[in-house]
């Protein structure tokens, strides 16, 4: 069994681009990867528009709530060291035969 980490809490962009791809996220997050499932929660939420370059900052903002409704949760990016680099570079310089 998978024990869930802590997940630090990350307020929602406020400029569209950043709510979009917010939005792509949650989609692929909630496996609404169908072409339907996405676009009628986004017809549902704005007045009939089905793109989300199409919908306003207040209409994003709805429908990053509807998702949030449906499970989804936003969190930052983990910020840790990377795996396999202890930061420390091997003797000799940069790799150079020499």
């Amino acid at each position: 069994m998978r024990i869930p980490r802590k997940v630090k809490w990350k307020p929602p962009p406020k400029n569209a681009a950043g709510l979009i791809k917010l939005l792509h996220v949650a989609k692929s997050k909630l496996l609404l990867a169908r072409w339907g499932t996405t676009r009628c929660l986004l017809a549902n939420v704005s007045q009939g528009k089905t793109s989300s370059t199409k919908l306003s900052l207040e209409e994003l903002e709805l429908a990053l709530r509807a998702m949030k409704a449906r499970g989804f949760v936003v969190a930052a990016k983990p910020q840790g060291r990377r795996r396999g680099y202890s930061g420390v570079r091997a003797a000799g310089g940069y790799g150079g035969a020499g």
